[in-house]
């Protein structure tokens, strides 16, 4: 049986936004399909100026945050670990 991973990337940039085509968007975008390709759940969270939940982009599930929530999304997924941080 193969194991699968489930990995996450939190990135400022990814390809699926208007105004992201650069090297670090590129490269996780990369990055992820060939993962995706050997059989791993792979998620992409990035900013952006749409706020839409989720959604699957040539099977990653990437997961958009707009840019004024992230604090707030970061800091509960880090189980309100983040406020010590940023502060």
């Amino acid at each position: 049986m193969k194991n699968t991973l489930s990995i996450g990337f939190i990135t400022p940039e990814y390809v699926t936004e208007n105004y992201f085509s650069g090297g670090l968007a590129n490269y996780v975008h990369r990055v992820a399909k060939a993962l995706v390709s050997l059989g791993h759940e792979v998620h992409v969270i990035t900013f952006s100026e749409i706020d839409e939940a989720e959604f699957d982009h040539e099977g990653v599930q990437v997961h958009r945050v707009a840019v004024g929530k992230l604090h707030k999304w970061l800091n509960k997924l880090t189980r309100y670990r983040i406020n010590s941080t940023t502060k």
